[in-house]
C-alpha cells in the first residue's frame, strides 16, 4: 500500500539529513544512496513501515526485488519493493523516512523500483493507493478499474487483505526501450520465483517431487544443488522438462547437465546467485 506521506516529496538531492525511526545513530547530513535490499535490512524496513502505518506482511518474502535508500553510516531511510508475479509486478511499501521528507528520496526510490522491474522484463507495474494517487502519474502510471488487475498480482497478500477495497489501483506499463538513470542495476537478477503460491505447489507436488524420486544422490553445496542419477534417457527426458519449466518462472537458475561416458552417471547442477542455495533447499522440502 503508498500512502500520503509520499506527497511531500520534492526532487533529488544529493544528501539528506538522516534520522533513521528507532535507530542508534543520530541525525547528520551524509550521501543517500540507492541499491539493493540485503537480508539484514529486514527489520530497519519492517520499523519504517510500521511507524508509517503501512503494512508489514509479505514484505520480508519480497526483498530480493526491494531497494533501500542507506545513508553513509549503513542505516535505511527509506525502501521501495516488488511483488513480482507472472503477469506483472505490485509496486508496495515505498516509504522515506519522517527526518528525510522533501529531499527525493521517494521519487528515486520509484524510479529505481521501476528500473529493476525494466531489467527484469515484466510487462506492467500495478500498484494500490488510498491516498497518493497524485504522486504516480509522473511516473507514467493510470488509474484502472479494480477489476483489471491481473490474476497473478491479485494473490498479493496486499489485494487479499491489507488493503481495503476502496484503494485505487494504478497500472505503469513497461517498455523494454525505457532507461531509468538509477545506481541499482546488477549483474544478476534477483532470486525470485514467478509462480503464484498455488502453481509453485503444485511444481513443487509434481515436476519437483518427480526429479527428487529418480535422483540417485542430492547434495548442496556453495552456490546451488546437485542431482545424480542412473544414464537413461527418462532421466535425461525428466532433466529436460525440469529445466524447461523452471527457466521461464526462475531465471536467475543456470543448470549444467553432464553425462558421463561409458553409460556413467548424469549430473544436474543447478546454480545460481547468492541466495540460491536456500532457495533451492526450500523448494524441494517434503
Amino acid at each position: 500500500m503508498l500512502w500520503a506521506n509520499l506527497l511531500r516529496l520534492s526532487p533529488p538531492a544529493a544528501t539528506a539529513r538522516v534520522s533513521v525511526s528507532g535507530a542508534s545513530m543520530k541525525p547528520s547530513t551524509i550521501h543517500v544512496s540507492i541499491e539493493r535490499a540485503k537480508a539484514g535490512d529486514g527489520p530497519s524496513i519492517l520499523q519504517l513501515l510500521s511507524a508509517a502505518q503501512l503494512p508489514v506482511d509479505g514484505l520480508i518474502e519480497h526483498l530480493d526485488t526491494a531497494v533501500v535508500a542507506r545513508g553513509d553510516g549503513g542505516g535505511v531511510a527509506g525502501c521501495a519493493a516488488l511483488e513480482i508475479y507472472a503477469d506483472g509486478a505490485l509496486l508496495r511499501s515505498v516509504v522515506v523516512d519522517g527526518g528525510v521528507h522533501g529531499h527525493g528520496i521517494g521519487t528515486r526510490l520509484t524510479t529505481a523500483a521501476l528500473d529493476l522491474a525494466n531489467v527484469l522484463g515484466i510487462p506492467a507495474v500495478y500498484l494500490l493507493t488510498t491516498t497518493a494517487e497524485a504522486f504516480f502519474p509522473r511516473f507514467g502510471f493510470v488509474q484502472i478499474p479494480r477489476a483489471d488487475l491481473p490474476g497473478g498480482v491479485q494473490m498479493s497478500v496486499e489485494f487479499r487483505s491489507a488493503c481495503p477495497s476502496t484503494a485505487i489501483v494504478m497500472r505503469r506499463t513497461m517498455n523494454q526501450s525505457d532507461s531509468y538513470p538509477t545506481q541499482v542495476l546488477t549483474s544478476d537478477p534477483p532470486v525470485v520465483c514467478t509462480l503464484s503460491p498455488e502453481a509453485l505447489a503444485t511444481r513443487r507436488q509434481g515436476l519437483l517431487a518427480e526429479l527428487l524420486r529418480h535422483a540417485d544422490a542430492h547434495d548442496e553445496f556453495n552456490s546451488g544443488h546437485r542431482f545424480s542419477f542412473a544414464a537413461s534417457d527418462e532421466a535425461l527426458a525428466l532433466i529436460a522438462k525440469t529445466v524447461a519449466a523452471e527457466r521461464h518462472c526462475c531465471s536467475f537458475l543456470r543448470f549444467q547437465t553432464t553425462v558421463e561416458p561409458g553409460g556413467g552417471p548424469v549430473t544436474l547442477e543447478i546454480t545460481g546467485p547468492e541466495g540460491t542455495r536456500e532457495f533451492l533447499a526450500a523448494m524441494f522440502e517434503s
